[in-house]
């Protein structure tokens, strides 16, 4: 069972015999993305792609589409995943060049694919491109359902002016009930053995529980811009919660299962065995 995008492998039938994904099948989205361009009459786009095997195959697949419907790509940059801060300098060093070719080769839309280590990378290039002489883009972003509009700390004070106006194909999510109420309670100070939330707090609101104790604990998730945190459930959040779920709810058939057939064979008590697609 996976909540977020999976990487088929070979074999993949022999090894994941029963594989099921909480994510809309890419397929559709690859469908819609063309009719878009073709209802728009776009037939000239720049295409972004995250540099794993992920954006490997996005690509693979996603190119011989465009072409069968008549669509040409101006260029095709790979955005890299960073991981520290060292490595930030390095790879905006790098991707320079890139900037220089999208800028000449005068495509109007950009088709973008990828995860948010790559989009902060690409929005932290964007966003120093004004203060290196170079010009704005002013393009239309479409984006897949992958992408993440999420900040790290260092960029909770910028705007995404540059993505306004973006095509976002989205993750279908729902609101559980209680689900905001819950978000709106919650405290640093009940994550004793969960370091993760007092971490996020820090961040978020800039201030330490450690030293001076700058934070109170009593700050307010809503008063956080949507940039960095959405007091809603977004669609990858909402695959998660699905998840937790369908396990939970199968492990509750397993057991009533066994309850229900086992039996006592001489003095030991054995359970019938549940097969895999049970």
């Amino acid at each position: 069972l996976t909540y977020g995008s999976f990487l088929p492998v070979q074999d993949e039938k022999l090894l994941f015999s029963f594989l099921y994904q909480m994510v809309p099948n890419e397929a559709q989205q690859n469908i819609g993305v063309v009719q878009l361009f073709q209802h728009f009459r776009w037939s000239w786009i720049g295409l972004f792609a995250v540099d794993d095997d992920k954006g490997d195959r996005f690509l693979q697949t996603m190119v011989p589409i465009l072409s069968q419907n008549s669509i040409c790509y101006a260029f095709i940059v790979r955005i890299p995943k960073w991981n520290y801060v060292d490595e930030l300098v390095d790879l905006l060093i790098q991707q320079w060049k890139n900037y220089e070719m999208v800028i000449q080769r005068k495509a109007n839309v950009f088709f973008v694919y990828g995860e948010p280590p790559s989009f902060q990378m690409l929005r932290t290039l964007l966003f120093l491109a004004p203060f290196l002489s170079f010009p704005s883009l002013g393009k239309v972003w479409v984006i897949t359902s992958h992408w993440d509009f999420a900040s790290i700390s260092f960029q909770k004070i910028w705007d995404i002016q540059t993505f306004h106006g973006s095509i976002s194909l989205t993750v279908h999510s729902n609101q559980p009930l209680g689900f905001q109420r819950f978000i709106q309670m919650v405290r640093p100070a009940w994550a004793k053995g969960d370091g993760f939330i007092q971490d996020f707090w820090e961040q978020a609101f800039g201030c330490s529980l450690k030293e001076n104790k700058t934070c109170t604990g009593e700050e307010k998730l809503d008063s956080i811009s949507g940039v960095l945190f959405e007091m809603k459930m977004t669609g990858h959040s909402y695959n998660v919660y699905n998840a937790v779920y369908v396990v939970a709810h199968t492990l509750h058939a397993i057991n009533k299962f066994r309850s229900k057939h086992r039996r006592l064979e001489g003095q030991k008590l054995t359970f019938q065995n549940v097969q895999p697609w049970q």
